[in-house]
């Protein structure tokens, strides 16, 4: 390890700031994903050949298992506790921090970025500094694939002139893992890998190596079942927190090989010591062979789940877990799978390492110090749910001080939580969650996440006073939960208590005034009590708030059709439809307007849409076979007259339809 310090020290002094510099983020990546790592199953060709001429770092670390704290601890080269991101979605970096690019582009850097999800949309920080910073993302999916990733750079290449700085962010192997077909790997998830792999190809092939700084580093990997964790952040064992991390510089032709322990807080003070800027650094950078303490959090466990942060350090062969219930001790050496707890057994080693941790931090409890946030926009904070983040800005970071559920033992409940309970409510399936959220409350009486679930499922199952005691009771582990407050006032509305219902969305929106389902439940109290003036002022506001929900559009288009204005009703019908192609009430009345305007065969086409979603309801079969006999089809009005009195034999508007039978 000297003489590879030594030959990097000669070999920048011959470099100045005049030389481009590179970074490139690959999102949860695992560090033995990559075959220059080790992996057997996918070969990765053009990370192999790229380590051929580069530094390797084999027992590199991120400092947080979280794609927006890690990036922030990159271009700060600070950890969590100084820049103060301490999570996803609720923190933001504020304009105050130094970055890299900051620096650079005051050295008369051009510098350009491309993102490739919306957790590193601008408005967290992380533009501060860019010329270009392009995180357009599609509305639905939050993030864009590697083969759109490379294009961008590309073209953003185009832009910048020399010397420049260029940031290209890769997401593909981040859940869920869809490769595209092409792609042969073992697993799914290492075909994003692959995938990513073969655009970044194309990415070198437009980089001079002759004249340009590259590293490539992932923010953090990915546990895949170990610990029991599917995915990444709740805890801080290998898989999730251990990242490749290589560096090329400028002419370098052999590949050079470090064992030393490094972290992702090294690489700010790795630029600015080879572009000789003279800058202080709290961190060694990565060409000092000092060994240093690794610093770890997540954050995530408690402001997503309630549970306890977790907190540690790594120092030469071991490594050190605190949360507010217990301690765990690896030798990551020898225990690779860190099965082995030695806290008992190396009291000593746990003790030296537990000073030396306080030593690292300014934090001396759990209570996290943290940046401001501000309001995120709904259809951002929607892009981030549907890649499984959660907002938990509501929770009082001092209970993080209080003895909490160590995550370690519920981590296998998080799936559920965040991704298959909120498929079976989409699917209707109320039973299935019930279940679950049962088995899971037998193991975390407080979760209130999965109170909120069976709640939701309550209110499949029209059993609105159950819902209410579900929201009600999770309300007094969470009373600052807005998503509570508005769920619980929906539940009070439907059994009929208006004024109970009304006090609770008002403190829903005092919660959160961008809370989108707020203004569309109190909306629907103003329209309940025909106050078509406060249903419009308030879905006027959310409107102008740019606010995206069904029910906000459809409840204004409700406004419209009062009003008689089908043409207006139509556009925010549509709307609400284009958001939720399941909205059945809209759908409805989408063909009501049309059939009004004229358009019948547009009001076919819906009521069509509407028996796929409930193949059985009486108006919409009903206005169907009216429609059809409009249209001239008499074959389907039959066919739709028969099923009406086979499925409502007792009704009297069903039996005067028994003429369109043929004899």
């Amino acid at each position: 390890m000297k003489n590879f310090c030594v030959f990097i020290l000669i070999l920048i002094s011959s470099f100045s700031f005049s030389q481009n510099v590179v970074l490139i983020t690959l999102d949860t990546t695992r560090q033995d994903s990559l075959s220059c790592y080790g992996q057997k199953g996918i070969k990765t060709e053009n990370l192999d050949k790229f380590a051929e001429k580069s530094y390797i770092f084999l027992n590199a670390f991120s400092p947080v298992p979280q794609t927006l704290p890690a990036h922030c601890t990159i271009f700060t080269g600070t950890y969590p506790f100084e820049h103060k991101v301490r999570d996803n979605l609720i923190n933001f970096l504020p304009d105050e921090a130094l970055t890299i690019t900051e620096i650079l582009k005051e050295k008369g850097y051009s510098t350009g970025a491309v993102i490739s999800s919306a957790v590193l949309n601008h408005r967290f920080g992380l533009k501060q500094g860019f010329d270009f910073y392009d995180d357009k993302i599609e509305k639905k999916t939050g993030e864009i694939k590697a083969e759109e990733t490379t294009k961008k750079a590309l073209e953003i290449l185009k832009k910048l002139k020399e010397p420049y700085f260029l940031w290209v962010h890769y997401y593909d192997p981040h859940h869920p893992y869809m490769p595209p077909k092409e792609i042969k790997a073992p697993s799914n998830y290492l075909g994003e890998v692959l995938f990513m792999d073969q655009n970044l190809g194309k990415l070198f092939e437009s980089l001079n190596l002759n004249n340009t700084l590259i590293i490539i580093a992932g923010d953090h990997g990915e546990s895949l079942g170990e610990h029991k964790e599917k995915e990444h952040a709740a805890l801080l064992y290998n898989p999730a927190i251990s990242i490749p991390l290589l560096l090329h510089y400028p002419g370098q032709t052999k590949k050079e090989e470090s064992k030393e322990n490094v972290s992702l807080v090294s690489i700010f003070p790795t630029i600015t010591e080879f572009l000789k800027i003279d800058i202080k650094t709290n961190y060694p950078s990565l060409l000092k062979s000092v060994n240093p303490s690794i610093y770890l959090e997540t954050y995530y466990p408690f402001f997503s789940f309630h549970w306890s942060p977790l907190r540690g350090i790594i120092k030469e062969n071991h490594k050190l877990i605190l949360s507010s219930s217990d301690e765990e001790l690896y030798d990551i050496s020898k225990d690779k799978k860190e099965e082995k707890n030695l806290i008992k057994s190396k009291e000593k080693i746990a003790k030296k390492l537990k000073e030396e941790f306080f030593k690292l931090t300014t934090e001396k409890d759990f209570m996290p110090l943290q940046s401001k946030g501000h309001s995120v926009p709904d259809e951002l904070k929607k892009q981030l749910q549907s890649l499984g983040y959660i907002d938990g800005s509501f929770l009082d970071p001092s209970e993080a001080k209080q003895k909490l559920p160590n995550p370690r033992d519920l981590v296998d409940i998080i799936d559920f939580l965040v991704h298959k309970g909120r498929e079976l409510i989409i699917s209707k399936d109320a039973d299935s969650v019930i279940k679950n959220v049962k088995e899971i409350l037998k193991r975390d009486p407080k979760n209130f996440l999965a109170m909120n679930l069976a709640g939701e499922a309550y209110w499949i199952k029209e059993d609105y006073k159950r819902a209410k005691e579900i929201f009600e009771a999770a309300l007094k582990i969470a009373e600052h939960s807005y998503q509570l407050h508005g769920n619980y006032g929906y539940s009070l509305f439907k059994l009929g208590d208006l004024e109970g219902a009304k006090k609770e969305y008002e403190r829903a929106l005092e919660l959160n005034e961008d809370y989108p389902e707020g203004y569309a439940y109190y909306s629907e109290y103003y329209l309940s009590k025909k106050d078509v003036r406060n249903a419009s002022d308030l879905l006027e506001k959310a409107l102008k708030k740019e606010l995206i929900h069904p029910r906000i559009y459809y409840n204004y288009g409700l406004i419209k059709l009062e009003k008689k204005d089908l043409k207006g009703a139509i556009s925010y019908f549509e709307k609400a439809y284009e958001i939720d192609k399941n909205f059945f009430e809209c759908i409805g009345n989408l063909a009501f307007c049309y059939f009004q305007l004229g358009d019948k065969e547009k009001a076919w086409q819906h009521l069509q849409e509407g028996l796929k979603i409930n193949p059985k309801d009486f108006n919409i079969l009903k206005a169907s076979i009216t429609v059809a006999i409009e249209l001239n089809k008499i074959k389907e009005a039959e066919e739709l007259a028969k099923k009406l009195i086979e499925l409502y034999p007792n009704s009297p508007e069903a039996q005067s339809l028994k003429p369109f039978f043929k004899k």
